[in-house]
């Protein structure tokens, strides 16, 4: 697979990348990626771009990790599920609210 050579600009900087056939994503992720940017730029004006782009970067990593631990906690309840044995339906009590004691329909006369 042959790699696109682009044009993407992070920080008001621009890199020259080799991509694979996903340019628009790539494009996406620094449109992203600025996104945060400007976002810390905007609370802290003081900052530089390089600053900010750094600032950005912890905000990126700590997401990063607490999706991770979110994700490892979900597979792990997964796992636990997967674990439980499974019962014939018949020796499970099935409850249906919807059967319950009908009452009379009252109409007005």
């Amino acid at each position: 697979m042959d790699k696109i050579k682009t044009v993407i600009c992070l920080a008001g900087q621009e890199f020259r990348i080799k991509v694979g056939d996903d340019e628009a994503y790539v494009q996406q992720l620094a449109d992203f990626v600025n996104g945060k940017i400007d976002s810390v730029q905007s609370v802290y004006p003081q900052l530089s771009s390089n600053q900010s782009a750094l600032y950005a970067l912890l905000e990126l990593a700590d997401e990063y990790q607490k999706l991770k631990k979110n994700y490892e906690e979900l597979e792990g309840r997964i796992s636990q599920l997967r674990d439980i044995p499974r019962t014939s339906p018949s020796a499970m009590p099935v409850k249906r609210p919807f059967e319950s004691v009908k009452k009379p329909v009252m109409t007005e006369s």
